[in-house]
């Protein structure tokens, strides 16, 4: 899945959240109108039955704010840190601000990863996307685990024009072995990726 690439009307202000290979319909149900709340996306942005507006905000509400308040904490991970050819079990965390992606070392004493949510660009997943869009070294150590290439999820990210890298494209694999908690990841952090690029400016 893609999760999200966003762009600025100059003319008003629109946030626009566009998957890969979307429909017209598809992308217009991801329109917001910033400042909104982060639950200003449309209820059939999101898959599932369709369900009244007001009920959807709620439910929508409510899983982000669980969400954010687990994730400041810290909620379990796998880390496929490619440059040693490891695994680690470790665990993500979101900052106070809701500003950034965190993944610890598993002694939690250094930062493996520190993302800003402004800057990711997409999340490709094992189970939607398929195992092309991983790189073979990555999947060789999947498959020699008990993890499951449906757990795996790239995240993309682009450079900070504050740092001078507005061109720059670097990415890192995660694993999220349990489905509820990945599926729960994955729209939560849609949200606060939309809400952290409003409030980047």
């Amino acid at each position: 899945m893609n999760l999200c690439c966003c762009a600025e009307d100059e003319d008003w202000t629109e946030t626009r959240i566009c998957a890969s290979g979307a429909t017209d319909e598809q992308v217009r149900a991801y329109e917001i109108q910033p400042p909104t709340s982060l639950l200003g996306l449309a209820p059939d942005a999101f898959p599932g039955p369709p369900q009244p507006p007001d009920k959807e905000k709620e439910r929508l509400q409510s899983l982000v704010a669980q969400f954010a308040a687990d994730a400041v904490r810290g909620l379990p991970c796998f880390y496929i840190k490619e440059a040693t050819g490891e695994i680690l079990k470790t665990r993500y965390r979101i900052t106070k601000n809701l500003g950034s992606l965190i993944v610890d070392s598993p002694d939690a004493r250094e930062t493996e990863i520190s993302c800003p949510l402004a800057l990711i660009h997409d999340i490709y997943t094992g189970g939607e996307d398929g195992v092309g869009v991983f790189q073979t070294e990555t999947l060789n150590l999947v498959y020699s685990s008990e993890l499951r290439s449906e757990d795996l999820l790239l995240i993309v990210c682009r450079g900070s024009e504050k740092e001078g890298e507005p061109h720059r494209v670097y990415s890192f694999c995660l694993a999220i072995d349990d489905h509820e908690h990945r599926d729960t990841f994955l729209e939560c952090l849609r949200i606060l990726c939309v809400y952290a690029l409003n409030h980047s400016h």
